[in-house]
């Protein structure tokens, strides 16, 4: 999740059993990375800032260890 992933990660562990495994599929990082940058270049042709309108959230592993 974009808007949060800290959360995301915080809300798993609260609901983990104790020696329970959370296992989700998840994009990696620069997965759609030729979509997003054709996207934000069309958007910004139209005058619109593309920040808010991008949806995803593809962390690198280190980024993704640091969180958890």
């Amino acid at each position: 999740m974009k808007a949060d992933p800290l959360a995301v990660i915080k809300s798993v562990r609260a609901v983990l059993k104790p020696g329970g495994r959370f296992v989700g599929e998840m994009g990696g990082h620069g997965n759609v990375a030729a979509i997003s940058v054709a996207l934000s270049a069309a958007l910004r042709a139209h005058g619109l800032d593309p920040s808010p309108r991008n949806p995803w959230f593809f962390p690198s592993a280190d980024e993704y260890t640091s969180l958890l």
